[in-house]
């Protein structure tokens, strides 16, 4: 899992290992005694679901998810965004904690229906029987009139980026530089929203990024 100034990356026996720039911890206070099954990085943290399905954050801790994670139940998924974060639960449920400036803490959704989530620097979104459903930041969360089916969902800092079950790429939210207008007629394998600029493998297998490129 990757985030702008550090990544980790989990092993076959369950060990994390982090690098990369070290502002909060997110580096030196990764667990190295305990066993993990999911992580996701965020801004200056990251988070894990332990083999026993508890959650454990490490990292940057002044807005709340570092020491305000949930107990009380078994967790199957982990989201970290920049100020808040959320995880999935055994019975489909969802908890989300952090700051919540855009009301992105409280998504409204079907323990039934969940398959994947994914938080953004001011949004949350959760698939749910392949719709998405969004809250957060209005700009983030208004969807395009015609949106067929997806099958998974790639929230980014201020946009969101999803395959479609027919595998055509789609993307909503800010395009100040055309990070949500993904080439004509893309289809993707794996598709990934990130800060100005989205990436996806197509079904050629072939890298194809838009948006910003002042970074190469």
């Amino acid at each position: 899992s990757v985030e702008s100034t550090h990544a980790c990356a989990l092993h076959t026996s369950g060990q994390v290992n982090c690098w990369g720039i070290e502002r909060a911890g997110e580096v030196s206070g990764t667990p190295t005694s305990s066993t993990f099954s999911q992580i996701d990085t965020g801004y200056w943290r990251s988070c894990g679901v332990h083999t026993d399905g508890s959650i454990e954050c490490w990292g940057y801790s002044g807005d709340g998810i570092a020491s305000g994670v949930p107990t009380g139940t078994d967790f199957i998924q982990v989201d970290v965004a920049r100020t808040h974060a959320c995880a999935v639960d055994t019975a489909g449920e969802v908890i989300c904690w952090g700051t919540d400036t855009h009301n992105q803490l409280e998504p409204s959704t079907r323990a039934d229906a969940i398959e994947q989530i994914s938080g953004g620097w001011s949004h949350t979104c959760i698939l749910e029987d392949g719709y998405p459903v969004c809250t957060g930041d209005i700009e983030q969360t208004t969807l395009p009139d015609e949106l067929g089916s997806l099958s998974a969902i790639d929230a980014g800092h201020w946009h969101t980026c999803a395959r479609q079950t027919d595998a055509r790429a789609v993307c909503w939210g800010r395009d100040d530089h055309g990070q949500s207008t993904p080439p004509d007629d893309l289809d993707v394998l794996q598709i990934s929203a990130g800060g100005a600029h989205s990436c996806a493998v197509d079904t050629a297998r072939d890298l194809v990024c838009w948006g910003d490129n002042s970074s190469g």
